[in-house]
């Protein structure tokens, strides 16, 4: 199973695939498909699943850079993505530390600390703030409370 994933997961990384969401969807369920991987007692029975988290997270990275890359990230923001990679992170017993850098770095702009300053996490925004701006985003009021348009 782990070879055909191994195979398949190329197809829906860039530059084959060229929607980030699409990337992110399916690296979603692989890493839960690896996270059901039984855990064992013998480090030489969990070598595969340590390699597949290995490469599953060099994937995750790899979409996080280039989503980086156009529209400054925002695709990142949409589908709660920087929750997702830091659960499986978590899951995985810290496996995913390439992933969760890469969102970091790619997300930096968003109040993160952008790119390796004081070890602040995606995960760790307010999330009042968060649901605050998206709010106003959705709206069409963001940014625009401090600037009057109109008569003289």
């Amino acid at each position: 199973m782990l070879e055909a994933l191994r195979d398949y997961v190329p197809h829906f990384l860039p530059p084959q695939e060229s929607q980030a969401t699409i990337s992110l969807a399916f690296l979603d369920g692989v890493t839960h498909i690896v996270a059901a991987l039984p855990q064992w007692d013998s480090f030489l029975h969990n070598r595969y699943k340590d390699e597949a988290y290995d490469e599953i997270s060099a994937a995750w990275a790899l979409v996080f850079r280039e989503a980086s890359k156009r529209g400054a990230g925002i695709q990142l923001q949409v589908g709660d993505w920087d929750r997702k990679v830091l659960r499986h992170n978590e899951v995985s017993g810290g496996k995913m530390g390439e992933a969760v850098q890469a969102l970091q770095e790619g997300m930096g702009w968003y109040g993160t600390g952008g790119g390796g300053g004081g070890g602040d996490l995606p995960g760790q925004i307010v999330e009042d703030d968060r649901a605050a701006v998206r709010r106003e985003l959705f709206s069409g009021q963001y940014g625009a409370s401090a600037v009057q348009v109109g008569l003289w």
